[in-house]
């Protein structure tokens, strides 16, 4: 779906359409829990922080037209996700560009190696990482999700991808 459809979709849902509601879920869920699932790495937390966004977005779609809904979402999605973690770990220092990484899945010995891989990346490259090549974003538009200058966001995402790709061709373990 285009920025332009998902605005008019959000437009509906404002309407009280409940049939732009299961398109932007259709569209937008696995880009969402993506995103939640990098941040956590708990697929059970990843799923209610979906659950909760969904909910969130239901009963109070965005009030006026946005440039961009779809960066508006993820960004929506990237803070309650976060708000999530500083919830689950009390009276800790869970900032904004950390996460609580655990657990794996029954997955591919492919797909285990890249998640391995994934999990070496700081919080913030994996953010990045996950935005760009997950769902699509431009790095102007990370940036503003994440709340991060364009030339750090840059730097970051070229130094997330030569540590994958040194961990995924045998360099440190």
């Amino acid at each position: 779906m285009t920025n332009n459809e998902l605005s008019n979709r959000l437009s509906e849902l404002k309407n009280g359409d409940k049939t732009a509601f299961e398109e932007i879920y259709r569209d937008i869920s696995a880009c969402a829990y993506t995103v939640a699932y990098r941040i956590t790495g708990d697929r059970h937390l990843s799923e209610d922080i979906l659950q909760d966004f969904f909910v969130k977005l239901y009963k109070n779609p965005p009030a006026e037209e946005l440039e961009n809904p779809k960066a508006y979402l993820m960004r929506m999605v990237h803070n309650i996700t976060v708000d999530y973690l500083k919830k689950q770990v009390p009276n800790s220092d869970i900032s904004d560009n950390e996460a609580v990484v655990s657990g794996q899945t029954e997955q591919s010995d492919e797909k285990m190696d890249i998640a391995c891989a994934l999990k070496r990346l700081d919080s913030d490259e994996r953010k990045i990482v996950t935005l760009h090549l997950n769902a699509g974003f431009k790095f102007r538009e990370i940036s503003g999700i994440i709340s991060m200058p364009l030339g750090t966001v840059l730097w970051k995402y070229r130094r997330a991808i030569g540590k994958l790709r040194n961990y995924l061709n045998g360099g440190e373990k």
